[in-house]
């Protein structure tokens, strides 16, 4: 295991308090930004999977690619990405 490729795959994540991933920041290149979630959002599932650590996204993401599904949750709204 790379611990810096796993770095760059979670780049902009961080545990959020009450459950799910905080997105911090959306840095240039980073799989944040291609995936265009916004400062603020939590993802809660990535392939429908929970997801409460930036390890979990990066478990799943070298486990099965790109996310093509994220439950995202956004000013108290739930959005779900493909």
């Amino acid at each position: 295991m790379d611990v810096r490729q796993d770095a760059k795959i979670a780049r902009g994540l961080s545990r959020n308090p009450d459950g799910g991933l905080r997105v911090d920041d959306t840095p240039p290149g980073s799989l944040v930004e291609e995936m265009r979630l916004l400062p603020g959002d939590v993802i809660t599932a990535v392939n429908g999977e929970p997801v409460t650590s930036p390890e979990d996204f990066v478990r799943i993401y070298r486990a099965q690619g790109r996310p093509t599904q994220m439950t995202v949750m956004r000013e108290g709204r739930e959005l779900h990405r493909h």
